[in-house]
């Protein structure tokens, strides 16, 4: 009972903020009525002539006139699940991918990808699958293959505004992977 009645309250308070922090690890966009904001209008003196908000105070119009969205742009490491893979001389592999990567373009991530974390890994995975299909046991050791790839899957993340720094192979064997229904 007693937290409905504090997120009330905290939501009530929220409605008449006049600014918002963005930390130094974030960069942010406002939606001004569910509209993002595309340039500085003359009353915005505040804005520093951008539509990209930096680390620091913004003031903003409060009642829910203007919502900040932030993301964080330091780089992060994902390990995704491990696949299991024929190669095109019909080896079993299995691979996990270890992926470092940083959002570039806020607005690109923000706007136009439901869930960058996933949307990433899918096409990651999918790229690896691709290209483990058409190589075969021994092209996958050398270093050109790790660069292949993340060639591709730089390609393809660029476009969600997001910078691929590094794909690399963690636990690569030729090994046959067995899966258990139901667990």
């Amino acid at each position: 009972m007693f937290d409905r009645l504090f997120d009330a309250i905290s939501q009530f308070i929220d409605l008449f903020k006049f600014c918002a922090v963005i930390d130094e690890f974030e960069r942010g966009v406002v939606l001004t009525l569910g509209v993002r904001r595309r340039r500085k209008h003359r009353w915005q003196f505040w804005m520093r002539d951008k539509v990209l908000l930096g680390p620091g105070l913004w003031l903003i119009w409060p009642l829910g006139i203007d919502e900040v969205l932030v993301d964080n742009v330091v780089p992060t490491v994902d390990e995704f699940d491990e696949q299991s893979l024929t190669t095109k001389d019909g080896k079993n592999v299995v691979l996990t991918a270890v992926v470092t990567w940083s959002i570039e373009d806020v607005e690109k991530i923000l706007f136009e990808v439901e869930d960058s974390d996933e949307a990433l890994e899918e096409s990651t995975c999918g790229i690896i699958g691709d290209e483990v299909a058409e190589s075969t046991w021994q092209d996958i050791h050398k270093n050109g293959f790790s660069i292949r790839v993340t060639k591709q899957v730089r390609k393809r993340a660029k476009k969600w505004g997001i910078k691929i720094h590094t794909v690399q192979f963690k636990n690569l064997s030729c090994s046959r992977s067995i899966r258990l229904l139901g667990m």
